[in-house]
Order: structure tokens, then C-alpha cells, then sequence
């Protein structure tokens, strides 16, 4: 036999023990019991015992572990909920601010666009507004002025009474536009004239105008400043309010266009599912803006998992593109490089 040979054999065996002590205890090592079979069906009281408590170990933390799911779940939706209220907030101070830059208030003005800009730091036209509030706090608010940068309708001069049964008549035919200035006109003439029914109309007309302006013209932001001046009059029915809410969201989810196409897919869809064709002025559709979103949205998460799988994070990649396929459907060429990353993830765990 060769060296080669006669080494190869040696490391095959396990090595051999010379000394007398350790050879004479493995030699004198006792063979297992032979355990009776019933004796061996019979659990030991402490034996049970230990089992009781590691069931009951097992459950508390089974249900802490769903508690803790339970809660991580109602902190999400609450975020979400502090995020579309804050939203929300922005959108409503940034009309109350327009209306006050509008009547000349500007140093409300100012203090609302600045808290808009505290609500949303990129909310749109929210610091070109706060510098003209800021340039219009050192006017000289003197009526010229204020004539100049906030003109009225030209009220009418007749009395109340003459002016009141026109103002029916275009109450009657729902032209809300021209009814409104003929109310501002009876307002002017005589404040006590009718007040209940004049009161009334005003409603009507603000509410059903904000309405007309929000489903039918695109008009947004002026149907919520009409649907806010209703509110100031009377208590809105839950469809007027749901118009106003619909026209702020919408509008949230347009701040978000080209910048954060996720948040864009969030509030599109709320919008989606509820008032589908409610528009802009361009008449751009809230499911058709969901729609556009997700693909850009989609893109997105692709090319984030794309980089993540160069980076061998194969389960995380994996999860980003089944994101992307549940927001646009995967091309075929997309399609099979995520069948191949679910294979490395699905590898890579085994």
C-alpha cells in the first residue's frame, strides 16, 4: 500500500484514543434502559405540569403577537386618517386665505398660507400666495385701495321690494348666478326685508351652485368656497358635504401629481370608488387620473425592485414588483424577470 493510500485510510477513521482512563470509561458506559411500555404511556405529574405551562406560554404569546399586529394596524390607519386630515386642512385654509388675500386681509391671509405651508411644505401656489399676502400686509388700505384690489357687484338700487320678486323668479328657475347678487342687493336695501326666505335662497343657491360647480363644471375650488359660504348660513345635508369632500380630496391627489405618484394613487382611488367621472376643469376624470397614477406608480416601484435585485435583496424586489403588477399589469418581458426574482427569493429561503 502506498503513503497516499495508508493516509487517506487513516483520515477516514476516527482517530484512535490512547489513553487508558477515557478507553475504560467509553467501555463502561451503561446501555439505555429498556423502558417498560406502560410506564412509558404514563406522563410524570411534573412532566404535565411543564407542558400546561409551555401551552400556556405558547398562547400569551400567540395572542400578544396578534395584539401587537392589531395595533400595528390601527397606528397605520390612524396615520393614514392624521395625513388626510392634515391634507384636507390644507386645502380648506388655502381657500380661506385666497378669500381673505381677496377682501384685502392680509395679514390673515398671510398667517393662513403659512400654515398651509407648515401642512404640506409643496403644496401648490401656497408660497407664491404667502409673498403677495406678505407684499399686500404694507399697502395703505385705504378704500381706493381696497376698492382697487377687491371689486364688488354692482348692487342694485331699487328697493327691497322691488328687487324681490325677480329674485323669486330666478330662485324658481334655479339660475343661481343671477339670483345671488339680486339677495346681495336686497341685503343691502333692507337687512330685516324677508330675512327668513332671503336667508333661504341664499342657501339654496350657494349650496346648489357649489354642487353644479363640483359635478358638472370642474369648477372645485369654487364649488368649496360656495359650499363653505352655505355652511355659514345653515348645517350642509350629507350630500353637499360629501360634494366638498370629494372636490378637497381630488384636489389633494392633484398636489401630488408628478411628485409622489403613491399618494396620488391613494387619494385617486378613494375618489375612484365613489364619484368616478368627478373632474377638473379639464375635465380630467378621477378614474382616469387612478388609472395614469398607477401606471407612472408601477414604473416606479419596477425600478426600485430592479435595483434591489442587482443588490441580491431578491424577496424584496420580489415584493415591490407584485406592488407594481396589483397597481398596472407587467409587461410579458417584466412579467418573466419577476417569475425569475420569485425563484432566487423562494431559493434563497430554502
Amino acid at each position: 500500500m502506498s503513503e497516499t493510500e495508508m493516509g487517506d485510510t487513516q483520515e477516514n477513521k476516527p482517530p484512535k484514543i490512547d489513553n487508558p482512563e477515557l478507553s475504560e470509561t467509553q467501555a463502561n458506559t451503561p446501555q439505555e434502559p429498556q423502558i417498560n411500555q406502560e410506564s412509558n404511556n404514563k406522563v410524570p405529574r411534573r412532566g404535565r405540569a411543564k407542558l400546561l405551562l409551555s401551552v400556556l406560554l405558547g398562547l400569551i404569546v400567540f395572542l400578544s403577537l396578534g395584539a401587537l399586529g392589531g395595533m400595528q394596524s390601527g397606528i397605520q390607519a390612524r396615520q393614514n386618517q392624521e395625513q388626510l386630515d392634515r391634507a384636507v386642512e390644507a386645502v380648506a385654509q388655502f381657500q380661506l386665505g385666497e378669500a381673505d388675500l381677496a377682501n384685502n386681509q392680509c395679514e390673515i391671509a398671510r398667517q393662513r398660507f403659512e400654515y398651509v405651508i407648515q401642512l404640506n411644505s409643496s403644496y401648490p401656489g401656497a408660497a407664491e400666495k404667502l409673498a403677495a399676502s406678505m407684499l399686500c400686509v404694507g399697502v395703505d388700505n385705504s378704500p381706493t385701495e381696497i376698492a382697487t384690489l377687491a371689486p364688488t357687484a354692482t348692487l342694485d338700487g331699487r328697493a327691497a321690494s322691488e328687487i324681490y320678486p325677480q329674485a323669486l323668479g330666478y330662485f324658481d328657475s334655479q339660475n343661481w348666478d343671477a339670483l345671488l347678487p339680486l339677495l346681495d342687493s336686497i341685503r343691502n336695501s333692507d337687512p330685516n326685508y324677508e330675512a327668513l326666505e332671503v336667508d333661504r335662497m341664499y342657501y339654496l343657491a350657494l349650496r346648489n351652485r357649489g354642487a353644479a360647480r363640483i359635478l358638472s363644471l370642474g369648477e372645485l375650488e369654487s364649488g368649496i368656497f360656495d359650499i363653505n359660504q352655505a355652511e355659514q348660513i345653515g348645517p350642509l345635508d350629507i350630500d353637499a358635504a360629501n360634494y366638498r369632500d370629494w372636490a378637497i380630496i381630488y384636489i389633494v391627489g392633484q398636489s401630488f401629481w408628478e411628485v409622489d405618484w403613491g399618494q396620488a394613487v391613494q387619494y385617486f382611488s378613494q375618489i375612484a370608488s365613489v364619484a368616478p367621472n368627478l373632474s377638473d376643469a379639464n375635465f380630467y376624470t378621477a378614474e382616469n387620473r387612478l388609472l395614469d397614477a398607477q401606471v407612472q406608480y408601477a414604473q416606479e416601484l419596477i425600478a426600485d425592485a430592479l435595483f434591489l435585485a442587482g443588490a441580491r435583496s431578491w424577496c424584496d424586489a420580489k415584493d415591490l414588483l407584485s406592488d407594481a403588477n396589483s397597481n398596472s399589469p407587467h409587461s410579458p418581458e417584466i412579467q418573466e424577470t419577476a417569475v425569475w426574482i420569485a425563484d432566487k427569493c423562494e431559493n434563497a429561503n430554502n
